[in-house]
């Protein structure tokens, strides 16, 4: 991976400038000599926003359904504990709701036949640390089905070449697809954005929305 480049974008979107961090990335890949990695730039995911909308409309009933339906543990006494005088209960908390989703695109490098996202929900939100992410591990419910990301073909086949002749690969071929990594996330990154502003009306703009790829900390917390 390009740390420096990697380090320089993500301080961009932890400062809410997504345009500014695709404009950076585009021109480090344009310096470099043409390769199928290239065929990246001018392009975008913005065709996918009325998807991508139905699709976060759909999860966050789904997901916030399942909050307030989902019961809890009622806490059992000391004693109980210790003599085993009955079962735990259970009991509904109706102000349990949805407090986060992330958004993870899969390792789309490797797997380069079919490139998709899943949402995770969470009833907390523990804010963007790059220091501490564990939490995103702690989800409790995930979307039931993909939303498949289209319009990248020629890129993902650009991946495939490479992928199957690593050996091949000269060291130029290896910075533009290390370049173009970082260039796929934050365009997803900007499809989000773009999908928030276009539905600011919408209860699930409200939701923090954190979006990366898989085994990528290039995050970015979606702002309308």
């Amino acid at each position: 991976m390009n740390f420096d480049l990697f380090n320089e974008l993500s301080k961009l979107l932890q400062e809410n400038k997504l345009e500014k961090a695709i404009e950076l990335a585009e021109n480090k890949l344009n310096e470099l000599p043409t390769t199928e990695f290239h065929k990246v730039l001018n392009k975008n995911l913005l065709h996918l926003k009325s998807n991508l909308a139905i699709y976060l409309e759909n999860f966050n009933s789904s997901a916030s359904n399942y909050f307030r339906k989902k019961p809890e543990p009622k806490k059992v006494g000391f004693f109980e504990k210790i003599f085993g005088k009955k079962e735990k209960e259970i009991e509904f908390n109706p102000n349990r709701n949805l407090k986060a989703v992330y958004c993870e695109m899969n390792g789309f490098s490797i797997n380069y036949e079919l490139w998709f996202i899943d949402l995770f929900a969470f009833d907390f939100y523990n804010g963007i640390d790059l220091e501490d992410l564990d939490w995103l591990c702690d989800f409790e419910f995930d979307s039931e089905n993909s939303l498949t990301i289209t319009g990248f073909e020629e890129v993902q086949t650009a991946f495939k070449n490479y992928m199957e002749n690593l050996e091949k690969n000269d060291e130029n071929v290896k910075k533009s697809m290390e370049i173009c990594e970082l260039i796929i996330i934050l365009k997803l990154q900007e499809l989000f954005k773009h999908t928030f502003i276009e539905n600011k009306n919408k209860k699930w703009t409200e939701i923090p929305m954190i979006v990366t790829a898989h085994d990528y900390d290039l995050i970015y917390k979606v702002e309308k």
